[in-house]
């Protein structure tokens, strides 16, 4: 999966990210997992790298809620904001 970084990450980089999965309604529910950086490249759309990662140990509910965030259109307000943070 990627995701948009204000700074470069290298490959290999150990991180903790906070994912916020879109529910039913108004509810959202937090997903925290760890990953690995495999890729990251300067975005050709807006400032900041193209961070893509390998997840480590996902359940399988949080596998279901990460892959509905990757179908979302890159562009759309649901994807840039699914991302809370990184925490290397």
């Amino acid at each position: 999966m990627t995701f948009h970084s204000e700074r470069r990450l290298a490959p290999w980089t150990e991180v903790e990210v906070e994912v916020e999965a879109p529910g039913d309604g108004s509810k959202h529910r937090m997903i925290r997992c760890a990953g690995i950086v495999v890729q990251c490249e300067t975005s050709p759309r807006h400032n900041g790298y193209d961070i893509t990662l390998l997840f480590l140990e996902l359940n399988k509910r949080a596998l279901a809620d990460l892959s509905k965030i990757s179908r979302l259109h890159p562009h759309s307000a649901a994807h840039r904001n699914a991302v809370v943070g990184f925490r290397v």
